[in-house]
């Protein structure tokens, strides 16, 4: 269990519940500027006819497509995140739960996680509920640091997923219309 209880306790996950906001709300601009850009095309060709036209206008479509695509791919990610901020703050609640249990029943919590009876109680039952509180901490430690690890490989994934093209990438060759290079 590498976490100390410091650690845990000191996790700000509000950090995430934040960056949910701003996923969302950077979708929600992307998906303005899609539906922005989608009407471009049509205000072109009421003004202009031709071969330029319709390159700039296709590019416009191409332009529109990107952004909706950027829009979804930040909304599923932030969905993404909302889901991990919920797991990991579960888990921590329960291994913060326990702890409380414990030190109600007269128990302790080390920084390491280790617990000890400071009630001066004894006998077997006493003894029992020591093992029993101590196997249900490693329990949920093992947990946290599944939903962890899990969380890091779904913001991952997500991310990975989620490339946004440039663009107006350059595109290689000579301009067009411009002196031929000898």
């Amino acid at each position: 269990m590498g976490i100390t209880k410091a650690h845990l306790q000191s996790l700000d996950l509000g950090v995430l519940a934040e960056l949910v906001g701003r996923l969302a709300a950077a979708a929600q601009v992307a998906e303005e500027q899609a539906a922005a850009q989608s009407k471009a095309p049509d205000e072109l060709s009421r003004h202009f006819r031709g071969g330029a036209s319709e390159a700039a206008a296709d590019s416009l479509r191409r332009k529109a497509g990107l952004l909706r695509s950027n829009s979804a791919a930040l909304s599923e990610l932030s969905d993404v995140v909302s889901e991990v901020y919920q797991g990991l703050s579960d888990s921590r609640a329960a291994v913060g739960a326990l702890v409380l249990e414990a030190e109600a029943q007269g128990f302790h919590v080390d920084e390491n996680w280790r617990v000890t009876d400071v009630s001066g109680n004894q006998g077997l039952a006493r003894e029992a509920a020591w093992r029993s509180l101590g196997e249900q901490l490693r329990a949920a430690l093992a947990g946290h640091d599944v939903a962890d690890q899990g969380a890091a490989r779904r913001i991952r994934e997500a991310v990975e997923s989620f490339a946004a093209p440039e663009l107006d990438a350059p595109r290689p060759g000579p301009a067009k219309g411009g002196p031929a290079e000898a």
